[in-house]
């Protein structure tokens, strides 16, 4: 390669300026890379461009340097430093994340107290779901045993009707002699009041037995045993019962002899 002959062109000057083409200028660093006299020739051209650079070069006089001191003074007064614009900038950035953050959070807590107040309904409404089955599973459980009761043929089936005082009065009474279970359905007794309460009472060779005393209500209502019984008879009495029955307020009566 004519090195000479090449830098006459001014390449390396255009090189140096960056006035060459993206391709002219991997052209040059193609021959720099290969062409070691031609590296030395790119030193000599940029050390001539400088010095021609410098001795072209005017000196500012003494009073511009002091206006442009005075000038950076002021804007360095007016205006934070790059260093204060930074923190500055940090601090603002600081602020806007801490906001993102907050608004995060806050749409996080409020989705969370929305899930955690619909799982809280959906435990209580669980909760009364199941309060509502055990109730029907033991409606369910005490018909069962109605129906065990009522329709077992050791259950001797004793209708009690109404006395003069109160013919539309009515009860059954189930009794097992053998297990000496009594149980008593209402079909029909009259309102009492708090004070009072019904007596179910079981007559063996004319005397009365207590049975227990009871409110008036559905199903079946267990009460006390006997192995005895001409007959059965309902009264009422003072709210706690009574040793012996009262014949004025008898409701209903019936016998087991059929």
């Amino acid at each position: 390669m004519n090195v000479e002959a090449y830098t006459a062109t001014g390449i390396l000057e255009a090189y140096i300026l960056g006035e060459l083409t993206v391709r002219e200028q991997e052209h040059v660093a193609f021959q720099l890379q290969h062409y070691p006299a031609l590296r030395d020739e790119l030193v000599r051209v940029e050390k001539t461009m400088e010095q021609l650079a410098l001795q072209a070069a005017v000196k500012p006089k003494a009073h511009i340097k002091d206006n442009i001191l005075q000038s950076v003074g002021k804007r360095i007064k007016s205006q934070p430093t790059n260093a204060s614009n930074f923190w500055v900038w940090l601090a603002a950035a600081s602020v806007i994340l801490a906001c993102g953050f907050a608004y995060v959070a806050y749409n996080y807590y409020v989705q969370w107290s929305s899930t955690s107040q619909q799982l809280a309904e959906i435990e209580l409404r669980n909760q009364q779901i199941a309060q509502n089955l055990n109730t029907v599973n033991l409606e369910l459980s005490k018909i069962q045993d109605e129906i065990n009761v009522v329709e077992n043929p050791a259950y001797s089936r004793v209708i009690l009707t109404g006395t003069n005082q109160v013919p539309d009065a009515k009860a059954t009474v189930f009794w097992n002699a053998s297990t000496q279970e009594v149980y008593l359905r209402v079909q029909h007794l009259q309102a009492l009041s708090t004070e009072n309460q019904f007596q179910l009472w079981a007559l063996i060779d004319g005397k009365p037995v207590d049975l227990g005393i009871f409110d008036s209500k559905n199903g079946l209502i267990k009460m006390k045993p006997t192995s005895r019984a001409d007959a059965f008879a309902v009264t009422i009495e003072a709210r706690g019962g009574s040793p012996v029955p009262s014949l004025q307020t008898l409701q209903a009566m019936g016998s087991t002899k059929g």
